[in-house]
């Protein structure tokens, strides 16, 4: 097993940052799609609080925004609500399968699922070997991020249980798209 997210990100003295670029994209789409109520899952300094009215905050790490009973391992966590949004997480956490399953077993209606990593051939952990994009340029990563196979984030929700959409949307930060998973429950 991998070692816990807990407590991996030092949020203190930080109010509130938004660590995407300018136009915020994503987070309205985020909105758009989930409606009102939302559970934040990685939630940082819960820049997306201001898009929701009924907004929960859950992160690994120690925020404002982030009640104490709210810091868990996503690992370990699951819930019962109607939307879950999860924003560039899931690439910061070598154990994203049991996450995932947790997803499925928390969110009662949508998730919203923000990746920022390109897709490669098969999924690395960066770091750990060169990193070859689709469009064949080869990148090392120190930050041991994920790269993603999409068909394995797929494969999590199929069709015959799942209504999914997706979409990459030019994004002015990272590696300059972001993939934009839309996951229904039928």
């Amino acid at each position: 097993m991998a070692d816990s997210m807990l407590s991996k990100f030092d949020y203190s003295g930080v109010s509130d940052v938004c660590y995407a670029d300018a136009n915020q994209e994503s987070y309205k789409k985020a909105a758009e799609f989930l409606g009102d109520t939302v559970e934040d899952w990685g939630c940082g300094t819960g820049w997306s609080k201001r898009h929701f009215k009924n907004y929960k905050g859950i992160d690994g790490s120690p925020s404002k925004l982030v009640a104490e009973k709210d810091i868990v391992d996503l690992v370990n966590y699951t819930s019962s609500v109607d939307n879950i949004l999860m924003r560039q997480v899931l690439e910061l956490n070598i154990e994203w399968r049991q996450i995932l399953e947790n997803v499925k077993k928390s969110f009662k209606k949508k998730f919203f699922l923000v990746v920022f990593t390109p897709f490669v051939e098969k999924t690395i952990i960066g770091g750990t070997e060169p990193i070859v994009t689709a469009d064949g340029l080869v990148q090392k990563d120190i930050i041991n991020l994920i790269y993603f196979n999409k068909q394995d984030i797929l494969d999590y929700f199929p069709e015959s249980e799942y209504k999914i959409r997706e979409e990459t949307i030019k994004t002015g930060q990272g590696y300059g798209e972001e993939w934009i998973l839309y996951v229904e429950r039928i």
